[in-house]
């Protein structure tokens, strides 16, 4: 990605006020008591503020935070979700918060948060039919819930599970 990209996120960032979107807080803790993870890969972190309600729900997991852009916070990984510097089985569980829409292979980059995983990935983004996909020019998509779990069973990800509120779905699988 070039410069004129990394300038763009950071206006949209301003703009549309990213930081910590987790719109669905009770659907992102219900994962997280499910599985348990010890080690958490939050992908698209931003400045990282996911880390305290991770910590909040589960005091004893590792949190990850890996992005493309640093925003002025010293984030643990600097990387594209589409291509991840990490080994197969690295984390229990992935996070996307409002982060697959901004990666140009989003396939790749379900291929890869697969890999990674030993246990489970959980998704947040707004949906193609909130007005919001489109008014951000940092979306290289637009998501719909249905065609995406049809997509992650088709890449081997299991009991694929979302629901929607509103203009934001969620969407979790399983390795």
């Amino acid at each position: 990605m070039n410069n004129d990209y990394f300038s763009l996120l950071e206006q949209m960032s301003k703009k549309h006020g990213w930081g910590c979107i987790l719109v669905l807080p009770d659907k992102f803790k219900e994962f997280l008591l499910y599985y348990r993870p010890e080690t958490l890969l939050d992908i698209g972190c931003h400045k990282m503020l996911l880390k305290n309600f991770v910590h909040e729900v589960l005091n004893n997991c590792e949190y990850y935070g890996l992005d493309v852009f640093h925003y002025n916070v010293k984030i643990h990984v600097q990387a594209s979700g589409d291509l991840l510097p990490f080994h197969n089985d690295s984390f229990d569980c992935v996070s996307l918060i409002e982060t697959l829409e901004h990666i140009p292979n989003y396939v790749r980059a379900l291929e890869e948060i697969k890999r990674v995983m030993k246990k489970a990935v959980f998704i947040q983004s707004v949906g193609c039919w909130d007005k919001c996909s489109l008014e951000d020019l940092s979306h290289f998509h637009v998501l719909h819930p249905q065609t995406l779990s049809r997509l992650m069973a088709h890449l081997g990800f299991k009991n694929v599970k979302y629901g929607i509120v509103k203009g934001t779905f969620w969407l979790s699988g399983e390795k």
